[in-house]
């Protein structure tokens, strides 16, 4: 199986469109919930940096995902650059993804969750098998240095419900969708399975407004 060429990339939550620095742009992928817009592929999209200049007439974007401008990607490929994995790893260091501004405040508490207790629980919706729609995600999707950083983010977003942080690929969900549920994830190596450590589903609690 060919390997993923976007592997390596990190998760940008908000789209490569508000992307302004090109380490950042290249080093990202789209983490935005839908998977389609308008015909165009959006959740997963490598991200491209238009040399500093706008990256189409439909938008003042410094970089854009890969779907939005591949006819001029193709037509510039000396100024237009691709996030790529295949010069190896993303060219921003884990430790510098930069942290957004809270717009929230409140605290997490351990999701709900089905089957014995612990940290291993992947977020679900309405029922315990509600993880996404067929056309979008629950979820803006980050790559996060930090369980602590994963929190920013959801705060950040006035519509976050809560978070799911899993440690061991830095992987951030900030869920828009009520979380109801939690499940124990697995991931399958062969015919063999295991659990994926460090899982965290957690509720975002809002503190009220003191009058």
């Amino acid at each position: 199986m060919a390997e993923d060429p976007t592997a390596c990339l990190f998760w940008y939550g908000d789209g490569c469109s508000v992307i302004t620095d090109p380490d950042l742009c290249l080093s990202s992928r789209d983490g935005r919930p839908w998977r389609e817009w308008k015909g165009m592929a959006i959740y997963g999209q490598p991200c491209v940096w238009c040399d500093g200049g706008i990256c189409s007439n439909e938008t003042d974007s410094l970089c854009a995902p890969k779907s939005a401008v591949e006819d001029q990607l193709s037509s510039n490929a000396s100024t237009f650059k691709e996030a790529s994995c295949a010069s190896g790893a993303a060219s921003l260091p884990l430790s510098e993804l930069p942290t957004p501004g809270a717009v929230l405040d409140g605290t997490f508490v351990l999701a709900p969750f089905r089957g014995q207790p612990g940290t291993d629980h992947a977020c679900r919706g309405n029922t315990v098998t509600d993880a996404q729609r067929p056309n979008n995600n629950y979820y803006w999707t980050y790559t996060a240095n930090s369980l602590e950083q994963c929190e920013a983010f959801c705060m950040a977003k006035d519509q976050c419900k809560g978070i799911e942080y899993q440690a061991e690929r830095s992987y951030c969900e900030v869920w828009w969708k009520q979380i109801k549920w939690t499940q124990v994830t697995m991931r399958h190596r062969g015919a063999a399975s295991a659990k994926l450590r460090g899982v965290f589903g957690m509720l975002f609690v809002e503190r009220p407004l003191r009058s």
